[in-house]
């Protein structure tokens, strides 16, 4: 692969130089050359003082005649080694986070969002059949329209290969960055390779991609959020039957996606401990009809099933028809109830826990993902070296502070996730209480 698109950054590295003359004879004078440095003002705060000490050993090799000094010796070769010390005191105008953008350790998502350069934004979506995936995408708007960006967005339908020709649209229109949202995290490479060739960065926002060259992939922790489900499915069984044991089902998301791979990885890590425990699982590729299909089977085969876990809310539709066509759709409390966990806290998810369908949803930020994946693009533009353990905060967020982490191929931001349950339904937190998503939705026609 080329090394197109990381040829082409700005550097924004402080330059730092020094330089030493040695003169032996009658004595030793040392010159020390003038330390600069580049530091660019990235925020509208009040500059601080930076004192900068550099120490450099120079090693120099001189020929020494014997009549330049008051020793008679024959000529010899003499190695001088010393060490020089030189102090610079600096003005720098810091980000708001930070000293400077190319050795920021804490960014803060917060205003001013002054852009580093106009651009021209292309969003991939991998479908826009559910509201999450449409929370998805006006985040990475919203991240655009603070940074005054051109935004555009082509809808794949759930076809991966229909989503790489995206990509290729975008490259051709030359687009400054691409934004997505991966149908399959493997079978994307082709388009994100592409990207690199020709020199966009590439930002993932829900899932990353597994090849190609990424700058950042901004999503929830989703180990953290199969763990949270599975504690809370476990807490259930246990008021139901005095100790954790039951017939679960698992409705699986796209196991072509690291998405409901990790999913399913943070359930297990807690159901799995309990050996009373049964879990079926069921691939349904975030399909609500495949869902409802599947468990009237396993009713029909079983004679009943104690919980469910779906990997997302609008997967859980299809669970909570197949129960009512059977006949056994009980609200939380009655002894008939059927335990449902699920993850994302989408509108189906919070309106399911009203009518006291769903125990809980894992709630994730869905609509700060492409807010944070603009931010970090405009510093990156603006000089920033992306690196391991960098902390995004964003003030009032839930998920805040997140930690970036090297991965093989970029970066990734993990945000924390968090349950509603009917006594945090109405929280304003939750993202799908927000008012802002249902207006965006009506002018993008959804």
């Amino acid at each position: 692969m080329k090394e197109a698109l990381y040829r082409k950054k700005i550097s924004r590295r402080r330059a730092l130089s020094t330089a030493a003359k040695v003169a032996i004879g009658t004595g030793v004078g040392v010159v020390v050359g003038a330390l600069g440095g580049y530091f660019g003002a990235l925020g509208s705060v009040s500059p601080v003082t930076s004192t900068v000490t550099v120490k450099e050993t120079v090693k120099e090799t001189v020929t020494q005649a014997a009549a330049t000094t008051t020793v008679t010796a024959p000529a010899s070769t003499v190695t001088v080694t010393k060490t020089v010390t030189a102090t610079a005191t600096q003005t720098v105008t810091p980000s708001p986070t930070t000293t400077t953008a190319a050795t920021a350790t804490t960014l803060t998502v917060a205003p001013p969002y002054t852009p580093v350069k106009s651009a021209n934004i292309g969003y991939c979506a991998p479908f826009l059949r559910d509201l999450g995936q449409v929370a998805i995408m006006i985040g990475a708007k919203r991240g655009a329209d603070k940074f005054k960006w051109t935004f555009e967005f082509l809808n794949a339908d759930g076809d991966v290969n229909v989503q790489i020709s995206h990509m290729q649209t975008w490259i051709a229109k030359k687009k400054d960055a691409i934004f997505i949202v991966p149908q399959d995290a493997k079978a994307i490479s082709p388009g994100v390779e592409a990207a690199n060739e020709a020199g966009i960065p590439v930002i993932c926002i829900d899932r990353a991609a597994e090849k190609g060259e990424i700058l950042v992939a901004v999503m929830s922790d989703n180990i953290l959020a199969g763990r949270q489900a599975g504690e809370i499915l476990v807490e259930k069984l246990k008021e139901k039957y005095g100790k954790p044991e039951g017939y679960v089902v698992e409705f699986l998301g796209a196991l072509g996606t690291d998405v409901a791979r990790m999913r399913r990885e943070g359930f297990h890590e807690v159901v799995e401990q309990y050996p009373g425990i049964t879990i079926h699982e069921v691939p349904c590729e975030w399909e609500p009809e495949k869902a409802r299909t599947a468990l009237l089977d396993i009713w029909h085969a079983t004679g009943g099933v104690d919980a469910c876990y779906s990997h997302c809310d609008y997967m859980s539709m299809g669970v909570f028809q197949a129960l009512e066509q059977l006949g056994v759709l009980y609200p939380v409390g009655d002894p008939k109830h059927v335990i449902a966990v699920n993850i994302d806290g989408c509108p189906e998810g919070l309106d399911a826990l009203r009518k006291g369908w769903l125990d809980a949803t894992i709630v994730q930020p869905l609509t700060d993902f492409g807010v944070v994946g603009a931010y970090l693009l405009n510093q990156w533009w603006g000089g920033l070296k992306f690196h391991d353990g960098l902390v995004i905060h964003m003030p009032g967020a839930k998920w805040s502070p997140a930690v970036m982490k090297e991965i093989d191929n970029g970066f990734k931001v993990l945000c924390r996730t968090w349950p509603a349950t009917k006594d945090n339904v109405d929280d304003p937190t939750n993202w799908a209480n927000d008012e802002e998503v249902y207006k965006t939705m009506k002018e993008l026609g959804f």
